[in-house]
Protein backbone atom coordinates (compact mmCIF):
# COMPACT_ATOMS: atom_id res chain seq x y z
CA UNK A 1 0.00 0.00 0.00
CA UNK A 2 3.23 2.26 0.72
CA UNK A 3 4.30 1.91 -2.64
CA UNK A 4 0.24 2.74 -4.18
CA UNK A 5 0.31 6.44 -1.95
CA UNK A 6 3.87 7.34 -3.23
CA UNK A 7 3.10 6.44 -7.13
CA UNK A 8 -0.47 8.18 -6.91
CA UNK A 9 1.27 11.03 -5.51
CA UNK A 10 4.17 11.53 -8.20
CA UNK A 11 0.90 11.33 -10.58
CA UNK A 12 -0.50 14.29 -8.72
CA UNK A 13 2.47 16.13 -8.47
CA UNK A 14 3.32 15.51 -12.40
CA UNK A 15 0.34 16.53 -14.04
CA UNK A 16 0.45 19.94 -13.14
CA UNK A 17 4.17 20.19 -14.60
CA UNK A 18 2.96 18.49 -17.79
CA UNK A 19 -0.07 20.93 -18.39
CA UNK A 20 1.79 24.13 -17.24
CA UNK A 21 4.87 22.78 -19.59
CA UNK A 22 1.86 22.60 -22.73
CA UNK A 23 0.35 25.48 -22.20
CA UNK A 24 4.32 27.82 -22.17
CA UNK A 25 5.14 25.38 -25.41
CA UNK A 26 2.12 26.70 -27.14
CA UNK A 27 3.24 30.31 -26.09
CA UNK A 28 0.49 30.89 -23.39
CA UNK A 29 1.41 31.10 -20.14
CA UNK A 30 -0.72 29.80 -17.14
CA UNK A 31 -1.76 32.15 -14.62
CA UNK A 32 -0.81 31.34 -11.13
CA UNK A 33 -3.86 29.51 -9.39
CA UNK A 34 -5.95 26.66 -10.16
CA UNK A 35 -5.97 24.97 -13.33
CA UNK A 36 -8.69 25.95 -15.66
CA UNK A 37 -11.82 23.38 -16.51
CA UNK A 38 -10.43 21.88 -20.06
CA UNK A 39 -13.08 21.21 -23.09
CA UNK A 40 -11.77 19.76 -25.54
CA UNK A 41 -13.46 19.91 -28.77
CA UNK A 42 -12.69 16.10 -29.66
CA UNK A 43 -14.66 15.58 -26.65
CA UNK A 44 -17.70 17.05 -28.31
CA UNK A 45 -17.31 15.16 -31.55
CA UNK A 46 -15.29 17.10 -33.61
CA UNK A 47 -13.18 15.15 -36.33
CA UNK A 48 -9.77 16.63 -37.24
CA UNK A 49 -9.66 14.89 -40.58
CA UNK A 50 -10.37 18.19 -42.66
CA UNK A 51 -13.22 17.30 -44.38
CA UNK A 52 -15.98 16.79 -41.55
CA UNK A 53 -17.50 19.64 -40.64
CA UNK A 54 -16.35 20.44 -37.22
CA UNK A 55 -18.51 23.93 -36.54
CA UNK A 56 -21.30 22.52 -34.16
CA UNK A 57 -18.73 20.68 -32.09
CA UNK A 58 -16.49 23.97 -31.88
CA UNK A 59 -19.69 25.67 -30.78
CA UNK A 60 -20.78 23.24 -28.22
CA UNK A 61 -17.19 23.11 -26.70
CA UNK A 62 -17.33 27.45 -26.42
CA UNK A 63 -20.34 26.81 -24.91
CA UNK A 64 -19.49 24.77 -22.00
CA UNK A 65 -16.29 26.59 -21.67
CA UNK A 66 -18.34 30.21 -21.77
CA UNK A 67 -20.55 29.18 -19.03
CA UNK A 68 -18.34 26.83 -16.58
CA UNK A 69 -19.50 28.15 -13.49
CA UNK A 70 -16.88 30.59 -11.46
CA UNK A 71 -15.31 31.12 -14.90
CA UNK A 72 -11.76 29.74 -15.83
CA UNK A 73 -12.06 27.77 -18.52
CA UNK A 74 -9.78 26.89 -21.68
CA UNK A 75 -10.84 25.51 -24.91
CA UNK A 76 -8.40 22.96 -26.34
CA UNK A 77 -8.25 22.36 -30.47
CA UNK A 78 -5.84 19.71 -30.14
CA UNK A 79 -3.27 18.65 -33.25
CA UNK A 80 -5.10 17.81 -36.52
CA UNK A 81 -7.05 19.91 -39.11
CA UNK A 82 -10.38 20.71 -38.71
CA UNK A 83 -12.84 21.79 -41.00
CA UNK A 84 -14.91 24.42 -39.96
CA UNK A 85 -17.70 26.49 -41.73
CA UNK A 86 -18.61 29.78 -40.43
CA UNK A 87 -19.11 29.77 -36.79
CA UNK A 88 -20.23 32.26 -33.98
CA UNK A 89 -18.33 32.40 -30.18
CA UNK A 90 -21.01 34.31 -27.93
CA UNK A 91 -21.02 35.80 -24.47
CA UNK A 92 -21.03 37.02 -21.97
CA UNK A 93 -19.54 34.58 -20.25
CA UNK A 94 -19.16 33.84 -16.70
CA UNK A 95 -15.39 34.64 -16.56
CA UNK A 96 -12.14 34.74 -18.94
CA UNK A 97 -11.87 32.09 -21.41
CA UNK A 98 -8.86 30.90 -23.02
CA UNK A 99 -8.88 29.08 -26.44
CA UNK A 100 -5.74 27.07 -27.17
CA UNK A 101 -5.60 26.31 -30.86
CA UNK A 102 -2.45 23.77 -31.52
CA UNK A 103 -3.83 22.49 -35.02
CA UNK A 104 -4.98 23.55 -38.14
CA UNK A 105 -8.54 25.36 -38.73
CA UNK A 106 -9.38 25.23 -42.19
CA UNK A 107 -12.50 26.99 -43.72
CA UNK A 108 -14.53 26.38 -46.87
CA UNK A 109 -13.89 27.82 -50.41
CA UNK A 110 -17.37 27.87 -51.44
CA UNK A 111 -18.94 31.56 -50.96
CA UNK A 112 -22.05 29.95 -50.74
CA UNK A 113 -21.53 28.70 -47.62
CA UNK A 114 -20.73 32.47 -46.20
CA UNK A 115 -24.20 34.48 -45.23
CA UNK A 116 -22.21 36.88 -43.35
CA UNK A 117 -19.24 38.75 -43.73
CA UNK A 118 -16.76 36.20 -41.13
CA UNK A 119 -15.61 33.16 -41.11
CA UNK A 120 -15.36 32.97 -37.11
CA UNK A 121 -16.96 35.47 -35.12
CA UNK A 122 -15.77 36.26 -31.49
CA UNK A 123 -18.77 38.68 -30.07
CA UNK A 124 -19.80 40.28 -26.25
CA UNK A 125 -16.93 38.70 -24.79
CA UNK A 126 -14.97 40.24 -21.61
CA UNK A 127 -11.90 38.28 -21.49
CA UNK A 128 -10.83 36.19 -24.14
CA UNK A 129 -7.12 34.72 -25.14
CA UNK A 130 -6.70 33.11 -28.14
CA UNK A 131 -3.32 31.21 -28.18
CA UNK A 132 -1.70 28.34 -28.88
CA UNK A 133 0.35 28.79 -32.43
CA UNK A 134 -2.44 27.17 -34.36
CA UNK A 135 -2.94 28.22 -38.09
CA UNK A 136 -6.40 29.42 -39.44
CA UNK A 137 -6.37 28.76 -42.93
CA UNK A 138 -9.20 30.37 -44.89
CA UNK A 139 -8.98 28.82 -47.64
CA UNK A 140 -9.59 31.90 -49.80
CA UNK A 141 -7.77 32.03 -52.65
CA UNK A 142 -10.58 30.82 -54.87
CA UNK A 143 -13.06 33.37 -53.40
CA UNK A 144 -10.84 36.28 -54.54
CA UNK A 145 -11.68 36.72 -58.07
CA UNK A 146 -15.39 37.02 -56.68
CA UNK A 147 -14.21 40.40 -55.18
CA UNK A 148 -15.22 43.60 -57.25
CA UNK A 149 -15.05 46.21 -54.47
CA UNK A 150 -12.42 48.11 -56.76
CA UNK A 151 -15.04 48.69 -59.10
CA UNK A 152 -18.32 48.34 -57.81
CA UNK A 153 -19.12 50.87 -54.57
CA UNK A 154 -22.05 48.66 -53.42
CA UNK A 155 -20.01 45.37 -53.32
CA UNK A 156 -20.70 42.70 -50.65
CA UNK A 157 -17.54 42.01 -48.81
CA UNK A 158 -15.50 38.98 -48.87
CA UNK A 159 -15.56 37.35 -45.15
CA UNK A 160 -13.18 38.20 -42.58
CA UNK A 161 -10.67 35.35 -41.56
CA UNK A 162 -11.40 35.85 -37.40
CA UNK A 163 -13.86 38.83 -36.38
CA UNK A 164 -13.97 40.20 -32.70
CA UNK A 165 -17.05 42.07 -31.88
CA UNK A 166 -17.56 43.99 -28.55
CA UNK A 167 -14.88 42.21 -26.70
CA UNK A 168 -12.61 43.51 -24.34
CA UNK A 169 -9.73 42.47 -22.96
CA UNK A 170 -8.97 40.28 -25.38
CA UNK A 171 -5.32 39.11 -26.11
CA UNK A 172 -4.54 37.50 -29.31
CA UNK A 173 -1.28 35.31 -30.59
CA UNK A 174 0.65 33.59 -31.26
CA UNK A 175 -1.00 32.02 -33.86
CA UNK A 176 -1.12 32.28 -38.28
CA UNK A 177 -3.65 33.61 -40.18
CA UNK A 178 -3.25 32.20 -43.56
CA UNK A 179 -5.29 33.08 -47.22
CA UNK A 180 -9.02 34.55 -45.93
CA UNK A 181 -11.56 35.57 -47.97
CA UNK A 182 -11.59 39.33 -47.09
CA UNK A 183 -9.68 40.72 -44.23
CA UNK A 184 -7.74 38.54 -42.22
CA UNK A 185 -8.58 40.04 -38.72
CA UNK A 186 -11.08 42.54 -38.07
CA UNK A 187 -11.85 44.58 -34.57
CA UNK A 188 -15.47 45.98 -34.25
CA UNK A 189 -16.16 47.64 -30.79
CA UNK A 190 -13.19 46.21 -28.82
CA UNK A 191 -11.35 48.01 -26.21
CA UNK A 192 -8.33 46.75 -24.35
CA UNK A 193 -6.93 44.52 -27.03
CA UNK A 194 -4.08 42.94 -27.70
CA UNK A 195 -2.51 41.44 -30.65
CA UNK A 196 1.14 39.91 -29.82
CA UNK A 197 2.95 37.48 -32.15
CA UNK A 198 0.96 36.63 -34.95
CA UNK A 199 1.83 35.81 -38.77
CA UNK A 200 -0.34 36.82 -41.50
CA UNK A 201 -0.09 35.43 -44.99
CA UNK A 202 -1.69 36.05 -48.16
CA UNK A 203 -0.89 36.77 -51.62
CA UNK A 204 0.29 40.44 -53.20
CA UNK A 205 -2.80 39.69 -55.08
CA UNK A 206 -5.07 39.04 -53.23
CA UNK A 207 -7.61 42.07 -52.60
CA UNK A 208 -8.54 43.55 -49.52
CA UNK A 209 -6.90 41.32 -47.32
CA UNK A 210 -5.98 43.34 -44.93
CA UNK A 211 -3.50 42.30 -41.93
CA UNK A 212 -5.96 44.02 -39.38
CA UNK A 213 -8.85 46.00 -39.81
CA UNK A 214 -9.60 47.96 -36.43
CA UNK A 215 -13.23 50.46 -36.61
CA UNK A 216 -14.41 51.77 -33.45
CA UNK A 217 -12.34 50.39 -30.74
CA UNK A 218 -10.07 52.01 -28.38
CA UNK A 219 -6.44 51.11 -26.82
CA UNK A 220 -5.43 48.16 -29.16
CA UNK A 221 -1.60 47.01 -29.50
CA UNK A 222 0.03 45.31 -32.10
CA UNK A 223 3.61 43.77 -31.86
CA UNK A 224 5.71 41.60 -33.04
CA UNK A 225 3.88 40.43 -35.75
CA UNK A 226 4.73 39.83 -39.15
CA UNK A 227 2.08 40.68 -41.87
CA UNK A 228 2.27 40.42 -45.48
CA UNK A 229 -0.65 40.48 -47.48
CA UNK A 230 -1.97 41.79 -50.49
CA UNK A 231 -4.32 44.47 -48.85
CA UNK A 232 -3.39 46.87 -45.92
CA UNK A 233 -0.96 46.10 -43.41
CA UNK A 234 -3.19 47.41 -40.60
CA UNK A 235 -6.20 49.72 -41.27
CA UNK A 236 -8.25 51.56 -38.94
CA UNK A 237 -11.94 53.68 -39.59
CA UNK A 238 -13.58 56.13 -37.43
CA UNK A 239 -14.05 56.17 -34.20
CA UNK A 240 -10.53 54.41 -33.60
CA UNK A 241 -8.21 55.70 -30.81
CA UNK A 242 -5.26 54.55 -28.70
CA UNK A 243 -4.21 51.85 -31.52
CA UNK A 244 -0.12 51.78 -30.86
CA UNK A 245 2.13 49.42 -33.35
CA UNK A 246 6.04 48.37 -32.38
CA UNK A 247 8.15 45.83 -34.17
CA UNK A 248 5.58 44.40 -36.59
CA UNK A 249 6.82 43.94 -40.14
CA UNK A 250 4.47 44.83 -43.28
CA UNK A 251 5.82 42.48 -46.13
CA UNK A 252 9.49 43.19 -45.76
CA UNK A 253 9.31 46.90 -44.53
CA UNK A 254 9.88 47.28 -40.69
CA UNK A 255 7.11 49.54 -39.57
CA UNK A 256 8.63 51.67 -35.89
CA UNK A 257 5.36 53.15 -35.04
CA UNK A 258 1.25 53.13 -36.26
CA UNK A 259 1.87 56.30 -38.06
CA UNK A 260 3.77 54.59 -40.27
CA UNK A 261 1.84 51.04 -40.44
CA UNK A 262 -1.77 52.09 -40.51
CA UNK A 263 -3.70 53.48 -43.42
CA UNK A 264 -6.84 55.48 -41.94
CA UNK A 265 -10.36 55.51 -43.84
Amino acid sequence: MANVRINTLVILVFLPLVFSNLADASGFIRKAGPLPAVFNVLKFGAVPNGREDCSEAFVQAWNAACHHPGGNAMLVVPPGNYMLLPAVFQGPCTGEVVVQVQGKVTGSDDVSEYSENQWILFENINGLVLTGGGIFNGNGADTWQYNDCATNPSCQPLAAGLRFSNVNKGTIGPLTSLNPQGYHMSLDRCHDFQINGVHINAAKTSPYTDGVHISGSTNVGISGSIIATGGNCISAGEGSTGVSVTKVTCGTRACPNAKACITSF
